[in-house]
C-alpha cells in the first residue's frame, strides 16, 4: 500500500520532452493508486469478479519504491546526507494516525461483531501490525498447519504496511551505504547512481529469486515474507533511478502507458488465488506498473495519463491510503454479521461506508496532523499512539484469555458427557439436557494431541524423523504389543483414543506424523506446490517401520491430498491409493498388519467459530452427512485392492447420525476446525475404536 506524499517535495512540469524528477506531483501516480485501491477493494468484497484484485497491492509496492527512492536519492545528491530523523518523523505523521484510528475501530468492531472465541487471535494481530510486524506474524500463521485455515482477523491487510515500514527503516541505510561507496571512489552527486544503480539491482535479482524460489516450495510462505517481496519495491527503485536517463518517442510512451495498465488490469482478472503468487507471474502486473511510470515521466495526450487524471480517479488516489485501511475490517464485520457472500447491493453498500468514512479520516486525521508536528512531537505522537493500540489490544485480549482460563480449570462428571457413545450405544447412554457442551470454544480450538506440545509432529520443510513413544504404565511382561500410528494430522487426531486402549491393554505406542503428508509413496501437491519432502519423509517412516516389527500399522489421512499429475477427483483418487499401496506393501510383506481409518467427516465450516457465531443454536452448524462424507475413497479402494491383508475401519457412525453429522454429540464439542477432533470426543470414541481393533486382530 503506498503511502507517500509526492508533495513532499515538489518540483513543477516544465513541459519540455526531458525527463522529470520522480519526485514532482504527478496525477498520473495518484490515479494509478486509485486504480491499486479499487483492485484490492473489488477483490475483497466481490471476489469472484476479479480474483487476481490482490495484484493492486504490488502495484502499490512498486509505487512506493519509485517515490521513496526518488525523494531519498535527491536529498543525497543535494545535501551530501540524508536527514534520518526528519525522514522518519514524516512516515510516523503521515501513516500512524490514520492507521492507530482504524485499529481501535477495527478493536471496537470486533467486540460488537466477532465472537468472544476470536477475540485473542484478534488482539496478536492488532498488536503485532501496530509494530508493523504482521506480515511475519502471518507467515508463522501459514507455515503452522493447524493455523493455516483460521478466520482472517480485521487487520489481516496489515502485512502489506508492514513491509513497507521495514522498506522505509532499511532503504534510506541502503543509500548512504552507496553513498559512502561511491564518494570512496570519487563519485558525488548524480555520478553515484550507478551505484546505487548496482545496489538495487543486487537487491531485486537477489529477491526475485528467492520469491520465485520459495513460491515453488511453500506458497503462503513467499506471499507474507519480506525478502520475497522487496523485488517489487526495489523495481519501482530502479526507475526512479533511471527515469532522468529515459529518452522515449511519445509513440512509445502511448504504447507503454496503455500496455502497462492493461497488464494490471489483465493481470487482476487473469489471476486467481491459486495461481503461484508472487513468484514469476508478479512480474506481470509490477512490469506494468513500471512502464507506465517511466512512460508518465512526461504527459502525453494520448497516454493513459488522460483517463488518471480524471476528477474522480483523482479522489480515489487521494484518499487511496485511509480506503484501503478502512475497508478491510468493513468487509470482516459485514462477513461476520450476515455470515455468507455479499449480494450486490450489500457490496455496493460496503463500498460506500468505506468511502465515507475513508474521506472522513482523510480529512480530519491524516490531513490534520501531517503538518502540524515538529520532529520530537511526532516521535512522542509515535509513542502515544502506540500505547493506545496497546491499549485496544489488551481490551480484547484480557477477557478473552480470562474466559480461557475459566474454561480450562471447569471440571465434569463424565455421566453427563457421553460423547460418542451417544451415537454409538444410543438408549443405554443417553445425554443429559441442562449440562452446558464441553470443552468451551476457546479451548476446543486449541485441543491438540500430546506429540504438538512434545514436539514429536513433523512439520511440512522438514524430513528428519521424530518419533514419540509411549510406553504402557503396566509392567506385566506378556504386555508386548506394539501400535505404530503413521499419516498427517488425520492420523495424529487418533492418538488420544488410542492412548487410552494402550494404557488399558499395555500396548507400547510409537507415532509418525506429519503436517499434510499422509502414509503414500506418491508426490503430492500441498498449498499449489509440490511436495517432495512428503515423499522422502514416507521412505524414511517406512524403513524405520520394518526395522521395528511392530505388532500393528494404523494409519488415516486427511481426503482432499491431490497427487501430481492427477486429472480429475475420480483419476486423484485412484492416483492417491496406488501411492497407499505401494506404501503398504513392503509393510505386509514383511508380515506386518495394516489397519486404515476411513477419514472423518468434514463439516464446511469452522465449527468453533460456527458455534459461537450461533449461540444456543447448534444445529445451524450441521451439515448431511451425505456432504460431510462426499470426500476422497483413496484408503477404501486401496484397502479393498490389499486384500485381507489390510483392515478398513469405518467409524462414521460414531460421528453421524443416519442423515446429519452434528458438531455437538453427547454434550461435547466434535470438532476443533472443520474436520480435526477435539481430545474430548476423541477420549469417548476410546472404547468404539478398542472394539473395531479388537475384531480386526481376530481376523489376523
Amino acid at each position: 500500500m503506498d503511502t507517500v506524499t509526492q508533495t513532499e517535495e515538489t518540483a513543477r512540469q516544465t513541459g519540455t520532452s526531458h525527463a522529470q524528477s520522480p519526485t514532482r506531483f504527478r496525477s498520473d501516480i495518484q490515479g494509478l493508486r486509485a486504480v491499486a485501491v479499487l483492485l484490492v477493494l473489488v477483490f475483497h468484497v466481490f471476489p469472484s469478479a476479479l480474483p487476481g484484485g490482490y495484484v493492486g497491492v504490488d502495484v502499490f509496492f512498486v509505487i512506493s519504491g519509485f517515490l521513496i527512492s526518488g525523494l531519498l536519492v535527491k536529498e543525497q545528491e543535494r545535501d551530501g546526507r540524508i536527514n534520518l530523523l526528519k525522514f522518519y518523523e514524516r512516515r510516523i505523521r503521515r501513516l500512524l494516525p490514520a492507521a492507530t484510528l482504524v485499529l481501535v475501530a477495527g478493536a471496537a468492531g470486533s467486540a460488537v461483531f466477532l465472537p468472544q472465541l476470536r477475540w485473542m487471535e484478534t488482539a496478536q494481530q492488532l498488536l503485532a501490525s501496530a509494530l508493523y510486524v504482521e506480515n511475519w506474524y502471518l507467515y508463522f500463521q501459514s507455515v503452522d498447519y493447524l493455523r493455516a485455515d483460521a478466520a482472517p482477523s480485521p487487520f489481516q491487510h496489515y502485512w502489506s504496511l508492514s513491509i513497507e515500514e521495514q522498506f522505509y527503516f532499511v532503504w534510506p541505510l541502503l543509500i548512504m551505504a552507496g553513498a559512502f561507496i561511491a564518494g570512496a571512489a570519487g563519485r558525488k552527486g548524480e555520478r553515484a547512481r550507478p551505484v546505487w544503480v548496482l545496489i538495487f539491482l543486487a537487491v531485486f535479482a537477489g529477491s526475485l529469486a528467492a520469491s520465485i524460489l520459495v513460491t515453488e516450495r511453500s506458497q503462503p510462505s513467499a506471499y507474507f515474507m519480506t525478502h520475497t517481496r522487496v523485488w517489487e519495491l526495489a523495481l519501482g527503485a530502479l526507475a526512479a533511478l533511471v527515469s532522468p536517463w529515459v529518452r522515449m518517442p511519445m509513440a512509445l510512451r502511448v504504447l507503454l502507458s496503455w500496455g502497462g495498465l492493461a497488464a494490471i488490469c489483465g493481470s487482476a482478472y487473469l489471476y486467481t488465488e491459486e495461481s503461484p503468487f508472487p513468484g514469476y507471474i508478479a512480474l506481470l502486473p509490477t512490469m506494468g506498473t513500471t512502464v507506465l511510470l517511466l512512460a508518465g515521466i512526461v504527459p502525453g495526450r494520448f497516454t493513459a495519463h488522460g483517463l488518471l487524471s480524471l476528477r474522480p480517479v483523482q479522489y480515489i488516489g487521494d484518499i487511496s491510503y485511509s480506503l484501503y485501511l478502512w475497508h478491510w475490517p468493513i468487509v470482516i464485520f459485514a462477513l461476520a454479521f450476515v455470515g455468507r457472500s455479499f449480494t450486490l447491493l450489500e457490496g455496493l453498500g460496503i463500498i460506500l461506508i468505506a468511502l465515507a468514512l475513508s474521506a472522513f479520516s482523510k480529512r480530519y486525521v491524516e490531513d490534520t496532523l501531517r503538518h502540524r508536528a515538529s520532529v520530537w512531537r511526532a516521535y512522542l505522537l509515535m509513542a502515544g499512539l502506540l500505547a493506545v493500540a496497546a491499549l485496544a489490544a489488551a481490551a480484547l485480549y484480557i477477557p478473552a484469555k480470562q474466559q480461557a482460563d475459566r474454561a480450562a480449570s471447569f471440571q465434569v462428571e463424565d455421566t453427563d458427557y457421553p460423547g460418542a457413545a451417544a451415537l454409538v450405544y444410543g438408549a443405554e447412554t443417553p445425554t443429559p439436557e441442562g449440562p452446558p457442551f464441553i470443552p468451551e470454544l476457546v479451548i476446543a480450538r486449541k485441543s491438540l494431541p500430546a506429540i504438538y506440545e512434545l514436539g514429536c509432529h513433523v512439520a511440512r520443510p522438514d524430513v528428519t524423523l521424530n518419533p514419540c513413544t509411549f510406553d504402557p504404565p503396566s509392567t506385566d511382561p506378556d504386555a508386548d504389543f506394539s501400535v505404530v500410528i503413521v499419516g498427517d494430522s488425520h492420523a495424529a487426531h487418533w492418538l488420544p483414543a488410542f492412548r487410552e486402549i494402550a494404557n488399558r491393554r499395555g500396548w507400547t505406542l510409537v507415532t509418525h506424523t506429519k503436517s499434510s503428508c499422509p502414509f503414500v509413496d506418491e508426490l503430492l501437491i500441498v498449498a499449489q506446490t509440490e511436495y517432495p519432502e512428503c515423499r522422502t519423509w514416507v521412505e524414511a517412516v517406512r524403513a524405520d517401520i520394518l526395522e521395528r516389527e511392530p505388532d500393528l500399522v494404523f494409519t488415516a489421512m486427511v481426503t482432499n491430498h491431490v497427487a501430481v499429475g492427477a486429472r480429475g477427483q475420480p483419476a486423484n483418487q485412484q492416483q492417491l491409493s496406488e501411492g497407499l499401496l505401494r506404501a503398504w506393501g513392503p509393510l505386509l510383506d514383511a508380515g506386518i498388519p495394516v489397519v486404515a481409518m476411513r477419514g472423518t467427516p468434514r463439516m464446511g465450516k469452522q465449527i468453533p467459530e460456527c458455534l459461537g457465531e450461533n449461540p444456543g443454536a447448534p444445529e445451524a452448524c450441521a451439515i448431511s452427512r451425505s456432504e460431510a462424507m462426499d470426500h476422497g475413497g483413496a484408503v477404501s479402494i486401496a484397502a479393498a485392492a490389499a486384500g485381507e491383508n489390510v483392515t478398513l475401519l469405518d467409524l462414521t457412525d460414531a460421528f453421524c447420525e443416519e442423515e446429519t453429522c452434528h458438531p455437538i454429540v453427547g454434550n461435547i464439542v466434535v470438532y476443533r476446525d472443520e474436520n480435526h477432533i477435539t481430545l474430548a470426543y476423541m477420549k469417548t470414541l476410546a472404547p468404539v475404536l478398542d472394539e473395531a481393533l479388537q475384531d480386526a486382530l481376530k481376523k489376523r
